[in-house]
């Protein structure tokens, strides 16, 4: 069956499934940084006892960061071991902070991707706060519930709602807007999302949250999963000094 992602320009197909017959994961960790290294020799090993193929690994790391993060695709084809084995060997090993993995149905597609550095989206998003004012902030707003909007839908097409909110935060993260954690949630009543260097609000200071653009961004998303309206406030913002910015998610019914 093909699925059809809408786009402001044509439609992008999802062809086919890419190696059905493969039992493909990915897994997520977290590790204290001065272990990283010795970490992923542990987790090698792992792989290798258990006969994994590791397909692909992105690395995000910096010598000022407390924690490192990983992001693994393995193929767990060869072997009999469950997902859920696997992650109880990784968190054993010392310095693991985090690791969850998500069971995802790779495909063959076409997405046409925009890049802009960080110094850009803050001339562009910064443009709207200084030449508007709190229009410049209801504008960001809405432009993020339409996308919040859309990618629900995509999401929504292929997977039910728990399991659609988990694999937007990891495309967040995938695509560098920030580290994103969610801390607690009830589904269809209250989420709790912390994300560290959030592009929107990196490097400015500001006296209140600064968040609009992502704010809406989640007020979409969350709103389309769950099917009401809900309140997103950033409880917690990096521009106010604080070490993170956190968002509420509650729902209006």
């Amino acid at each position: 069956m093909n699925i059809v992602i809408p786009t402001l320009h044509k439609e992008v197909f999802i062809h086919r499934p890419y190696h059905p017959k493969r039992r493909i994961i990915v897994l997520t960790i977290e590790t204290v940084a001065r272990h990283f290294l010795e970490n992923v020799v542990e987790i090698s090993r792992i792989l290798q006892v258990y006969d994994i193929k590791l397909l692909s690994c992105i690395i995000d790391s910096h010598p000022h960061e407390e924690r490192s993060y990983a992001t693994i695709f393995l193929d767990l084809s060869s072997t009999n071991i469950q997902p859920t084995k696997l992650i109880e060997e990784v968190r054993k090993i010392i310095g693991v902070t985090y690791a969850a993995y998500t069971e995802i149905p790779l495909t063959h597609g076409t997405a046409h991707l925009v890049t802009f550095t960080l110094h850009d989206m803050f001339s562009l998003i910064d443009a709207a706060h200084r030449r508007f004012g709190n229009i410049g902030k209801v504008f960001l707003f809405h432009e993020g519930h339409e996308v919040g909007t859309r990618k629900a839908e995509e999401l929504m097409a292929v997977f039910k709602a728990e399991e659609a909110i988990k694999h937007m935060l990891h495309w967040i993260q995938s695509l560098g807007w920030g580290r994103v954690e969610l801390i607690e949630c009830t589904p269809s009543i209250r989420c709790l999302l912390r994300i560290r260097n959030l592009f929107e609000c990196a490097g400015v200071k500001s006296e209140e949250p600064r968040s609009h653009l992502f704010r809406g961004f989640l007020a979409g998303f969350f709103s389309k999963v769950w099917n009401r309206q809900v309140s997103v406030v950033e409880t917690r913002c990096i521009a106010k000094g604080d070490p993170y910015c956190e968002f509420l998610i509650t729902s209006q019914m």
